[in-house]
């Protein structure tokens, strides 16, 4: 054991004989660090292969059990951190409306939508406003123990640079394909959100309202 665990290990038992931390914090707090710090390698994957609740990914889609959809894209950069590696797209379409009624939630991130997705909560407490898919996304993420959110309208751009790849995986699972418009989770202003366009390249506007407008929801690996 190095010098530098050493004195850890004494400031931390230190720490519990003075109260001053519970062993359950400890634990907490150990858990946290090795999860944001302990990255594994960056896994063989490409864009259209199957995603599954193990971390696995095959181009099979019968590889493994508990599939969790299709990915939807791939970060260039291969030191990428885990987290910001990729995306997997979940089989599951949406053609509820937005939010409930009318107000400003300030989910203005054009680059994470996770960040958009966790800022309508507070949009739901302080506006008494209802997010129909974000309430989809904490109970799924309650039951599977995953982190699923609606992608902000870069993340949708990126997508739609692979459309046909992917949309022949998700055929493969009888997935709604990409089509159409897709909402995304970055606000345009009180009336309307950003949403791309697919199988084109292209983004634009819809109607908070519009329940016509399809939503789509994505895992970060």
């Amino acid at each position: 054991m190095s010098e530098e665990s050493i004195k850890l290990e004494i400031y931390l038992l230190d720490l519990l004989r003075e109260k001053k931390i519970t062993l359950t914090e400890l634990s907490s707090v150990t858990e946290k660090i090795i999860e944001n710090y302990a990255q594994e390698a960056f896994p063989n994957v490409k864009i259209g292969w199957y995603a599954f609740a193990n971390g696995k990914f095959s181009a099979d889609k019968n590889a493994c059990e508990n599939l969790l959809g299709v990915v939807a894209w791939v970060n260039p950069d291969r030191s990428a951190l885990k987290g910001s590696r990729g995306l997997i797209l979940l089989p599951d379409a949406f053609d509820d409306v937005w939010q409930t009624k009318k107000c400003l939630t300030n989910t203005s991130d054009k680059d994470n939508g996770e960040e958009n997705t966790e800022k309508c909560k507070q949009a739901f407490l302080k506006n008494k406003v209802s997010f129909p898919l974000v309430e989809w996304c904490q109970k799924y993420n309650e039951r599977t123990k995953q982190k699923a959110f609606i992608p902000a309208i870069n993340q949708l751009l990126k997508i739609a640079e692979n459309v046909d790849v992917i949309n022949v995986s998700l055929k493969g699972i009888k997935s709604p394909l990409l089509k159409g418009w897709v909402m995304s989770s970055t606000e345009c202003n009180p009336w309307r959100q950003y949403a791309v366009c697919f199988p084109y390249i292209l983004d634009g506007a819809c109607g908070k309202m519009d329940s016509k407008i399809v939503k789509r929801v994505v895992i970060a690996f």
